[in-house]
């Protein structure tokens, strides 16, 4: 699939070499596509950037002032860009916009975005949250990041549950049945049974994301660039 996607996108520029996130990047990953800011010194910018096996490429997208705030699922890629939400154009044309909004995930040929406080999907609202700092779609599973913690809301029926009232976590994703974020350590909850188990992990991380078979991607800062860590994580259960 990250073929088929950069072959229809087009026009996406490879690198001489790895490209590694730039500080303060989050990261997103859906079937081994990793998408995250790295920084373009010639531009002076931040670049959306697509890594699968070590290759890494540019997608033909704007450059930015600061790190985008992006979602990759079932191939596609939505951008929240100066209160605008643009998918990228599978046909390698200029960018579609969805919506005016601030956040946005996608997942299932299905995008949600953020307008104020209110979680739209398709231009309808399916939820409201207060100060909402992240959003990330699974099926027909949404989680949001809030002031009032993590919850996640079945995008069919409105109903929504609260998985942890922490605030200011980091990396919504979706691996294994579990849903996870980061918050000084990883943190993930079974969808299935509520079950949560924790892991350790340095206290600053830009970005995260589950991955299959309990590993995990970490964003983390050096200096003006960052580390992009793969781990397999320790889990430990609360109960």
């Amino acid at each position: 699939m990250f073929g088929t996607f950069l072959s229809a996108v087009a026009a996406a520029v490879a690198f001489g070499g790895p490209a590694v996130p730039a500080s303060g990047s989050e990261v997103r990953a859906d079937n081994g596509v990793v998408l995250f800011s790295s920084y373009d010194l010639r531009r002076d910018a931040f670049r959306l950037t697509v890594e699968r096996g070590g290759r890494t490429a540019r997608l033909p997208f704007p450059p930015s002032d600061e790190p985008f705030r992006a979602d990759v699922g079932d191939g596609r890629v939505v951008v929240a860009s100066g209160g605008e939400i643009l998918a990228l154009s599978a046909d390698g044309g200029p960018p579609r916009r969805v919506g005016a909004g601030r956040l946005a995930t996608t997942a299932a040929g299905t995008i949600a975005w953020v307008v104020g406080d209110d979680v739209l999907v398709h231009g309808r609202v399916i939820a409201r949250a207060r100060a909402i700092t992240d959003v990330e779609l699974h099926g027909r599973t949404l989680a949001i990041a809030s002031r009032a913690g993590v919850t996640l809301t079945d995008i069919d029926t409105g109903r929504s549950r609260t998985v942890t009232e922490r605030a200011g976590v980091v990396g919504l994703s979706f691996a294994d049945g579990h849903v996870g974020w980061y918050d000084r350590g990883a943190h993930r909850v079974s969808l299935r049974t509520g079950r949560r188990e924790d892991a350790p992990g340095p206290a600053d991380v830009s970005g995260f994301a589950l991955l299959p078979g309990g590993r995990a991607l970490r964003v983390v800062p050096e200096g003006e660039d960052a580390r992009l860590l793969r781990t397999k994580l320790r889990w430990r259960s609360r109960d």
